[in-house]
């Protein structure tokens, strides 16, 4: 994942050219992220797209991502890292349809900042052509959840509980993604 985001467009995208290189000679996929995916981290409390316009994904910055090398695109529509804050989960879903229209054909589109998003939210990213769905968060949330409610057990009950844990979690996002059974 090259995540200069922070960086001023030209510099984005010429530092994500620059990485996108030295991984394609070496067989390795790059990620790149156009726009500002922001988040609870940026202090960032709305997710309205109105409000986030400035950091938003247009279709034509998508573009310029597929000049860099890099394979997959993790555009900013509204989705954040970290905690959604008071007005919650915004999703642009005609801007995620406009860049995946420009560019899907040409690259695989990613999902960050993907939880506590639904079944419904998924198949909605899904279908506007999402491939790759990001979801720590979802999966470490159920580790610590059971680590917590067994303080003073055993370490290796423990850990045979959170491994359990997070294998049901990972099984159900399998379903929701349509991914069971294809590996």
């Amino acid at each position: 994942m090259c995540d200069m985001s922070h960086y001023e467009k030209e510099e984005n995208l010429q530092l994500t050219r620059k990485l996108s290189n030295y991984c394609l000679a070496r067989g390795i996929a790059s990620e790149a992220e156009p726009g500002r995916i922001e988040g609870g981290e940026d202090g960032i409390t709305s997710t309205l797209a109105e409000e986030l316009e400035c950091v938003l994904t247009m279709a034509e910055q998508a573009l310029e991502f597929v000049a860099t090398g890099t394979e997959l695109l993790a555009p900013a529509t509204g989705n954040a890292h970290g905690e959604y804050g008071p007005t919650g989960i915004n999703l642009d879903y005609e801007r995620l349809d406009m860049v995946n229209h420009t560019v899907g054909d040409k690259m695989r589109l990613v999902l960050h900042g993907a939880d506590p998003f639904t079944l419904k939210i998924f198949t909605r990213c899904i279908k506007a052509g999402v491939t790759k769905i990001n979801i720590n968060k979802g999966v470490n949330k159920h580790y610590a959840r059971v680590q917590e409610s067994m303080r003073g057990q055993p370490l290796t009950k423990v850990i045979e509980a959170v491994t359990n844990a997070m294998q049901n979690t990972v099984e159900e996002y399998m379903q929701w993604f349509g991914s069971a059974g294809e590996a």
